[in-house]
């Protein structure tokens, strides 16, 4: 097995969609920061102009280089892998079928054609929410039924991606992610709402907080998705998740406490739960954990501190 330490050693290059988002942006800075490997950031229709800053902030990295659909076929490089971190309807606002279909699943088969093109390894984000309601550790084998519009596409997506790369005999591997958490969100998510309120002295509206999921550091998640592209994969899906359950309401009050927020500020119950509402959502990480050798290392106390000094350190 080829371990981290010797994948930020290659030279190699590989191509992503969905640098401007959470999990995309995450990744092409820490392989930027940490390596050699060069990252192409495929921008081809915009949909989501919200996180262009992103953007911005990876180009001063000298290994950074944005293709479009034509600029594509000039990349003189061996892309070892595509990833696509792209999606549409993440944000529970973004509702539009013909974006969702569009962001979901066309995007992602045009992208099985650049990974042809390169013999690369194609590397899908699925998410949680595409599984059923269960109490027990979700497993790869579990069946699909998602709750939400986004997880139905997301479903949708993994279902025809796995077929589409069969009938292109590409390598694919599909990666669910469960609860992912770190620096760098955007600024309507959980941790950008509860730093705003709570550094304000201001009542944060939140919903009871009993639904049970599965959080893992962001940069935990980046070490998995690097495992995967440089090693070979005896299976087409894993879960990317902690399997360590708690409750919403704890991980909030376990990130307020951390960083000396008033506790009382926290109004839960105040809301409710409109989409994935499934009261228990925790993967089994066996897979993953039995075939590289990954554990997450970032526990929640030290990563929710974390992600208070990234706001301070920005807002400064």
């Amino acid at each position: 097995m080829v371990t981290l330490d010797n994948i930020l050693l290659q030279n190699d290059s590989i191509l992503i969609s969905g640098a401007s988002g959470f999990i995309g942006f995450n990744f092409a800075k820490y392989v930027l920061v940490n390596s050699n490997i060069k990252i192409y950031a495929y921008r081809d229709k915009e949909i989501n102009t919200d996180n262009n800053s992103r953007i911005n902030e990876l180009i001063n990295y000298k290994n950074f280089y944005i293709v479009d659909s034509k600029s594509v076929d000039s990349i003189c490089d061996s892309i070892s892998s595509v990833i696509n971190f792209a999606s549409f309807g993440v944000d529970s606002s973004q509702k539009d079928i013909d974006n969702l279909l569009d962001g979901n699943i066309v995007f992602s088969i045009k992208l099985t054609d650049i990974a042809k093109k390169f013999n690369a390894k194609f590397i899908h984000t699925a998410t949680c929410y595409e599984y059923k309601d269960t109490q027990e550790n979700i497993v790869e084998s579990e069946a699909l039924c998602p709750d939400s519009l986004y997880g139905a596409f997301k479903a949708a997506s993994a279902i025809i991606l796995k077929q589409v790369c069969k009938s292109k005999e590409l390598d694919c591997v599909i990666l669910r992610l469960f609860g992912v958490y770190g620096p760098n969100e955007s600024g309507e998510k959980l941790f950008p709402y509860l730093y705003r309120n709570l550094s304000s002295g201001n009542p944060v509206e939140l919903s009871s907080g009993d639904q049970v999921r599965d959080y893992t550091y962001i940069t935990d998640v980046v070490r998995a998705y690097l495992l995967v592209c440089f090693n070979d994969n005896e299976y087409s899906e894993y879960n990317i998740c902690s399997s360590s359950p708690i409750t919403i309401k704890d991980f909030i009050t376990a990130y307020s406490r951390a960083n000396n927020y008033d506790v009382s500020l926290l109004c839960f119950g105040a809301k409710k739960v409109v989409e994935n509402r499934h009261m228990r959502v925790v993967g089994s990480n066996h897979r993953i954990t039995e075939g590289y050798n990954w554990n997450p290392e970032i526990s929640h106390s030290t990563g929710l501190k974390l992600i208070n000094s990234d706001f301070i350190n920005r807002r400064a």
